[in-house]
């Protein structure tokens, strides 16, 4: 989640809010942000129950895992744009997050 840090007051000047999700432990989380400076909410979601909601929760044998995804929701709550990539190592470029981010600030009138 580190590489979200480049572009959060991108999302953030645009009018959206940038949040992680992630089925570490709180502690963890904790220590993901101190260590890499963040300053967007991390939350926890042991259970999956945000991963499966948003349909990005697999099994490998017993073990649950997340899909790295990234969402822009408007403000009404819809998925205005979505990225899944199966592999982790794969991120999404910064600038075609941020021109997401413009197109649904700019349709929802939220930056001005």
């Amino acid at each position: 989640m580190g590489q979200l840090q480049r572009v959060v007051s991108e999302i953030e000047k645009s009018g959206l809010q940038l949040v992680g999700i992630s089925p570490d432990p709180i502690d963890k989380l904790v220590e993901m942000r101190d260590k890499a400076k963040l300053t967007f909410p991390l939350l926890s979601d042991p259970d999956f129950k945000a991963a499966k909601a948003f349909g990005v929760a697999f099994k490998k044998g017993k073990r649950a895992l997340p899909v790295p995804s990234i969402f822009v929701l408007a403000p009404n709550g819809s998925i205005q744009y979505l990225h899944v990539n199966p592999n982790y190592r794969e991120r999404l470029d910064d600038g075609v997050l941020v021109a997401m981010v413009k197109d649904v600030a700019r349709r929802f009138e939220l930056a001005r």
